[in-house]
């Protein structure tokens, strides 16, 4: 027996709201999750001296460039990791080919890394992220929630 239309429409409804409900709490949880570990390692992850490999400038027409420091560093246990990073104007400006800079990284993931100056994810952008994801979430939750009593109301 083919479906009705609008139970074809309830279904997708019920799929949407769970992508859009997953997305915004992965967007919420990342985001914040991102800052956590990034201020942690401002405050107490392991230091290294490293040295500046490459300065890369990428320029826009709209004139949103991005200033890009390629480098490497060994970590405390030795392994050596080879790391970029897009820095402030300012750092890429004050740096040079082939010196040493200070690196910022995980002790549980050295490829989370960052030249000192040019790590925490800011407050700013992590509780934009966070409200735009909220949007997400609460929409996918209103589609969810709908369907439920939809199909409650109809049994």
């Amino acid at each position: 027996m083919p479906q009705k239309p609008e139970a074809r429409g309830s279904k997708l409804a019920l799929v949407m709201g769970v992508v859009f409900l997953l997305v915004g709490l992965g967007g919420v949880v990342g985001s914040w999750g991102a800052y956590v570990t990034d201020t942690n390692i401002e405050r107490s992850g392991p230091r290294s001296t490293g040295r500046l490999v490459k300065k890369l400038f990428l320029g826009a027409a709209d004139g949103d460039s991005d200033y890009m420091l390629e480098y490497t560093f060994a970590t405390s246990s030795g392994q050596e990791v080879k790391a970029s990073r897009s820095v402030s104007k300012e750092l890429w400006a004050s740096l040079r080919e082939g010196e040493s800079l200070e690196v910022r990284y995980s002790a549980a993931n050295p490829k989370r890394n960052f030249p000192a100056g040019a790590g925490v994810t800011s407050m700013g952008v992590t509780i934009f992220v966070s409200a735009v994801a909220s949007v997400f979430a609460v929409f996918g939750g209103a589609l969810v929630l709908g369907f439920v009593r939809r199909a409650r109301s109809e049994a």
